[in-house]
């Protein structure tokens, strides 16, 4: 049985997207998206951590990451 995860990141981009092309002549475009996550400690104080993911975008969607993204774009942000 297939299935499907699906993940939305909301954060800005960490560095400008490194675009490159495989031996077989594949697109893709690399690049590392920052996200604050704010917790609460044992103490109650409030605390904040910044997690990076690491993002690949393959064909099309890397070469539009390529032409469209640059530091310091905030990504996963819905148009008004």
């Amino acid at each position: 049985m297939r299935t499907l995860s699906r993940v939305m990141l909301l954060g800005h981009l960490a560095a400008d997207p490194e675009t490159r092309q495989t031996k077989n002549g594949h697109s893709l475009a690399v690049f590392s998206v920052a996200v604050n996550r704010v917790y609460l400690g044992k103490d109650g104080t409030k605390n904040e951590v910044v997690d990076f993911h690491r993002i690949v975008a393959w064909s099309k969607l890397g070469e539009i990451c390529e032409k469209y993204l640059a530091l310091p774009s905030l990504i996963g942000r819905k148009s008004r």
